[in-house]
């Protein structure tokens, strides 16, 4: 962000600023009561004491960086050394051990979900044929009490439509031979429409409640067709796993430890360890220096309160209303200037980008915040494009991208150092770099590259541009490196 101020000319504004409220407040003192000034000056002496403390962390922070650049350079160092002396093979069996590990865990996870399905309704699935026998027998329960119910209601029904017809029959004037002719009648077709089969009731066995025969039909149901399913998958994963292991595992046995390369690795993860330690640390110290610039801007606020609340000394101060004039003067300009240079910035990164690239509208918008910097990034259906989701040589085009656009915006002849910029990239992207951005980033470049990277064929398009060329060659039983010009095969 100070960097991105430097350069769009921003941090002079703000210099002015704080100079202009460094002279306010002076001027101020002079004028104040006692009891205001002291209440300025201890919030003046909070500031500078945390000035001080920010001054430090910077140091360390600063001391630490370089630390951790060394300690990576000696990482690359052993593994370099390790892979000319064949350790991958060792990398190999130790991330075997790991598979092998995860491989066996699995296992026995899948064992003890054979453990519990067995615990459970297995005996149900091993003897489906009678539970399915036992389900039939239950249904049929079911439905003959069900019908016993329903002969009940009806029963009750019929006689009661019997003793209603017959009533109403008493009423006509039908002779009684007729009358007891047509209540037979009567009787007979009601006890036919009425009637219910005995061959269709069911003798009942196990007396269980309508609820609870339903749910052993549910649980016979599930298990038939849900627990085979289980254990198949169950032991197919199991099989496969298996195999698996017992591959990896003669692979293991297979892989050679050689004692030359045991030390240096044990040395390259002591070291990938204090890696950790020293970013852990890095991070601590980076969130130390955000809270005490946090504290910072809260003193400097309250200052400014504190300085606006004497407006009727500024009045009656002719050099205090003009630096108050300014200041307000500058704040604008400071926040139409940014605005002005950050649209420059997000058309020349554009351009810049999609020049690079070979997707050449695969960034269709860059939104930079003018006032935090933060950069985004959306493809043409205005979706953001995540940066993290960009692949290594996608980072290092935008990286180039950026510091590009921003040399061009800054207006400076800046002189560019890139190590190793192709390593990352395909031949296309490549051939972009060395056509489009080399020859015209800047007056001044220095390239470090290798001659995987910066072959024949594209060192010939670079030479027109070149002033010289160096190769740097290490001298592995010295320990030191000898420079000689031109290039690998010059």
């Amino acid at each position: 962000r100070n960097s991105i101020k430097s350069l769009l000319g921003i941090d002079l504004i703000e210099r002015l600023i704080t100079d202009l409220k460094i002279y306010q407040t002076r001027n101020l003192k002079r004028k104040i009561t006692s009891k205001l000034k002291e209440e300025l000056e201890s919030f003046e002496a909070k500031r500078d004491k945390l000035d001080s403390d920010l001054q430090k962390i910077i140091s360390r922070l600063a001391s630490l960086e370089n630390e951790v650049l060394k300690n990576d350079d000696d990482i690359k160092k052993y593994r370099n050394k390790i892979t000319a002396q064949g350790g991958s093979f060792l990398e190999s069996k130790n991330d075997l051990k790991i598979e092998a590990g995860i491989l066996d865990e699995k296992i026995k996870d899948i064992e003890e979900s054979m453990r519990i399905i067995a615990a459970d309704n297995l005996p149900v699935a091993i003897l489906e044929p009678l539970a399915m026998r036992l389900k039939t027998h239950l249904h049929a329960e079911l439905i003959s009490r069900e019908r016993k119910i329903t002969d009940k209601v009806l029963k009750s029904k019929k006689t009661e439509l019997l003793t209603k017809l017959k009533a109403n029959l008493k009423q006509l004037d039908i002779k009684e031979d007729y009358q007891k002719t047509f209540n037979l009648f009567l009787e007979n077709e009601i006890d036919v429409i009425f009637s219910s089969d005995p061959k269709k009731h069911v003798k009942e066995i196990f007396f269980f409640s309508s609820k609870l025969t339903q749910q052993i039909i549910d649980v016979i149901d599930n298990t038939a067709l849900s627990i085979p399913m289980q254990l198949e998958k169950l032991k197919s994963t199991y099989e496969t796993s298996h195999r698996k292991l017992q591959q990896v595992r003669k692979s293991i046995n297979q892989a050679p430890v050689e004692e030359i390369i045991k030390p240096m690795y044990d040395k390259m993860t002591q070291l990938v360890s204090k890696q950790v330690e020293l970013q852990t640390r890095k991070s601590k110290l980076q969130e130390d220096k955000h809270q005490v610039e946090i504290q910072i801007a809260l003193i400097n606020r309250e200052i400014n309160k504190l300085l606006v609340s004497q407006k009727q000394y500024k009045k009656n101060d002719t050099k205090l209303m003009l630096s108050e004039k300014t200041l307000n003067v500058l704040n604008k300009y400071k926040a139409e200037l940014a605005v002005k240079k950050v649209n420059e910035l997000e058309r020349m990164f554009k351009m810049s980008f999609n020049l690079l690239h070979r997707k050449k509208i695969m960034i269709d918008k860059i939104s930079i915040d003018p006032v935090t910097f933060e950069i985004n990034l959306y493809d043409s259906s205005k979706k953001r494009i995540v940066k993290e989701n960009l692949s290594s040589g996608e980072k290092e085009i935008y990286a180039i991208a950026l510091i590009s656009a921003l040399a061009k915006v800054s207006g400076h002849n800046l002189p560019f150092i890139i190590d190793t910029p192709l390593g990352r990239l395909d031949s296309e992207h490549r051939l972009n770099l060395i056509k489009n951005f080399f020859p015209r980033a800047s007056h001044q470049m220095i390239i470090f590259s290798t001659n995987t990277e910066v072959d024949k064929k594209l060192f010939d398009s670079l030479q027109p541009y070149l002033a010289r060329a160096y190769n740097v060659e290490y001298d592995n039983t010295k320990g030191l490196s000898t420079v000689e010009g031109g290039y690998f095969w010059k």
